[in-house]
């Protein structure tokens, strides 16, 4: 499962997404952000004619439903918002071979793959900001969904507390406060690298740790998303879910345009007789 905050290189995303034309009708606020970001950091537009672009975009496209004074109020927003954070870029992410030991010292699959996400994250954040304050900003829900486990949320909270224990999160002093600091990155510049992490690992981390510890065997990649997934010996799969599901659609309406350029084939050839 992706963390939805994970970007390597907000530019790239920002022009794909703006200049395809998207937009989310269920999700209109994150379109309007987007595009804020887009015209204040790509196009440096000013704070006007930035206005002017989305109001124009949303009004010319969307079906929402929203009022003059509603859409009014989510692009200003968004335009403010859109400013106080520079564009995020990372270019690497190592995980080193102390870490993993660590981790494997755990000796639970499930501390394991929870420890790994943390790592990863922590990782992801120390690059973004530019501090090596090893925090993420995460909900338990979020982390559990990540690590790939299977456990009600009560049960979750109460595994969770040994992380505290084992050394890989500092306890927190503020009872209030959702950051959590991870407490095994590595400070030791001498250290191994052991691999570097891509953006679409961040896709499946739990699997990117459980391929690694078993030297690759039984996982494989998408070969459309680079995702990585479980790979069963008797029925390899070629697709994720997501790329198998659009695939199949690709079929079906590959398939109904043949059928439909066929049937205009035979009445051509009527007409002409």
């Amino acid at each position: 499962m992706k963390f939805k905050g994970v970007c390597f290189d907000e530019r790239r995303d920002l022009i794909s997404y703006v200049e395809s034309g998207i937009l989310e009708e269920d999700h209109i606020g994150r379109t309007i952000y987007k595009r804020a970001r887009y015209n204040y950091f790509i196009k440096n537009l000013t704070d006007k004619k930035n206005y002017n672009d989305i109001i124009d975009f949303i009004t010319s496209n969307s079906t929402t439903g929203l009022t003059d004074f509603e859409i009014y109020e989510f692009v200003n927003k968004a335009i403010n918002s859109a400013k106080k954070v520079g564009l995020k870029r990372v270019d690497h992410i190592y995980i080193m071979k102390s870490e993993l030991e660590f981790i494997k010292s755990l000796d639970d699959i499930k501390l394991e793959k929870i420890a790994f996400v943390l790592l990863a994250l922590a990782k992801y954040h120390n690059e973004v900001s530019g501090e090596d304050n090893n925090m993420v900003y995460l909900k338990l829900s979020e982390v559990k969904n990540m690590a790939r486990i299977n456990m009600s949320r009560i049960d979750f909270e109460y595994f969770y507390a040994n992380l505290y224990d084992k050394g890989v999160l500092q306890r927190n002093t503020s009872p209030v406060s959702t950051i959590q600091i991870v407490d095994f990155v590595s400070q030791n510049n001498d250290d191994e690298i052991a691999f570097e992490l891509q953006e679409v690992d961040y896709l499946e981390l739990a699997y990117v740790y459980l391929s690694w510890k078993n030297d690759g065997k039984g996982y494989a990649r998408c070969t459309v998303c680079g995702r990585l997934m479980r790979q069963s010996k008797t029925k390899p799969r070629k697709y994720c879910e997501e790329c198998a599901k659009e695939s199949h659609l690709e079929s079906k309406r590959l398939s109904e345009q043949r059928r439909r350029d066929k049937i205009r084939g035979q009445n051509l050839t009527q007409q002409n007789d």
